[in-house]
């Protein structure tokens, strides 16, 4: 349980840092909107790009079952900040959805609403994270 625990905030720690950036950087986007415009669109059309790809090209062949290999329990809060930092996909993500919400009124760039939006992702991400840790 402690594992996971630990597992589950060094995800967040990276999560954290990773939207943060994003909100800055939406922040300094939202002052050209014309820059907006054209992000969007791109972002939306590789988004659902990705998303086809995923749902109807990619297809998963059969995997053997492989013994799991005793592991050990030491390094679990590294293990969250490595798996949590390869993935460089939350930053533009994350800077879509700040300036999508932004554009519908619903966030705007003060200190106070970045740094709810960020806990409210640092949250949601520790709960996945948990939820993975425990699923294998």
């Amino acid at each position: 349980m402690f594992g996971g625990i630990m597992f589950s905030i060094g995800a967040c720690v990276v999560v954290i840092i990773q939207t943060s950036i994003a909100a800055i950087f939406a922040r300094y986007l939202s002052k050209n909107h014309d820059v907006i415009d054209v992000l969007q669109r791109v972002a939306f059309v590789i988004f659902v790009l990705i998303t086809i790809y995923f749902l109807f090209i990619a297809k998963s062949e059969p995997k053997e079952q492989v013994e799991p290999k005793i592991r050990s329990k030491g390094s679990r809060f590294f293990q969250g900040l490595f798996l949590s930092g390869i993935n460089v996909f939350p930053i533009p993500y994350q800077a879509y959805m700040t300036i999508t919400l932004a554009s519908f009124g619903w966030l705007d760039f003060s200190q106070t609403s970045i740094i709810s939006y960020v806990a409210g992702a640092a949250m949601g991400d520790f709960c996945y994270a948990l939820h993975v840790y425990f699923l294998f």
